[in-house]
């Protein structure tokens, strides 16, 4: 293959125009500028306390009558299910004032993250990629050095073999044939710009058989057995299905 100088020096002119820019996206000053002119200045709660304060009395009211709430009869009844059924209203209310504050600001986040989601991805995507090619280079040289192991011992014990051979015509202790040290593959690395590069050796798991797993390491699924008892069971192993009562509102 031909050397093209100019082709290279092109290529040099584009990673420096490629580190300026990130330079340029994520340094400090950049990021701090960059957050006084985006972040509206009127994002304080302060201002928006007093949008809830027609609340505080009716919150207060309600939380006290239902700790002193005694139901001994139909009337008293009648009392704790308006009660029941005042809260509820006044939870759609303030539910309903709270998506009113932050609406615009709402959809304003979710817009951003998920635009800003596009390059994140992208990017935690060529992060996984170089790692794997990484890991791949680490693993393909920790071969490299057990190859060179085992020839460096194979070598050493042919080696003992004439040493001791000799040893014997002259009648004299042998010497010891030390077996050449092969170096570690290096598993950290550090860059330049910062980065610390390492291996880091953890376990993990992958289920071939769920009919073969322990019982130990396995949890009922709730949102399943309640689709059963939907469905009209009533008797499970393990299980205890029973009626549960509760008073129910509807405003």
């Amino acid at each position: 293959m031909e050397f093209n100088l100019s082709k290279v020096k092109e290529f040099v002119e584009k990673g420096r125009a490629a580190q300026a820019a990130v330079d340029e996206l994520t340094g400090p000053e950049k990021a701090r500028n960059s957050g006084q002119a985006l972040v509206p200045a009127n994002l304080d709660l302060e201002p928006i306390k007093p949008r809830f304060d027609e609340y505080l009395i009716k919150v207060a009211d309600i939380e006290d009558k239902a700790k002193l709430l005694r139901v001994e009869n139909e009337e008293t009844r009648e009392i704790a299910a308006n009660l029941a059924g005042g809260a509820k209203k006044l939870i759609k209310a303030i539910d309903a004032r709270t998506k009113e504050v932050i609406g615009p600001a709402d959809g304003f986040i979710k817009s951003v993250r998920a635009f800003a989601g596009k390059f994140t991805d992208r990017l935690k995507s060529a992060a996984e990629t170089a790692g794997e090619k990484e890991l791949q280079y680490v693993k393909l040289q920790e071969m490299k050095r057990r190859e060179a192991e085992r020839l460096a011992q194979e070598a050493a014990a042919k080696l003992q073999k004439e040493v001791d051979k000799q040893a014997k015509k002259m009648h004299v202790e042998p010497i010891k044939v030390e077996t050449p040290v092969v170096p570690e593959v290096q598993q950290t690395a550090r860059t330049e710009m910062g980065v610390t590069s390492y291996v880091v050796k953890t376990w993990d798991f992958e289920v071939i058989d769920e009919s073969d797993v322990e019982r130990l390491f396995c949890s009922p699924d709730p949102r399943k057995i309640r689709e059963a008892i939907k469905n009209g069971v009533r008797t499970m192993r393990g299980v205890r299905i029973f009626e549960r009562e509760e008073v129910r509102h509807r405003t």
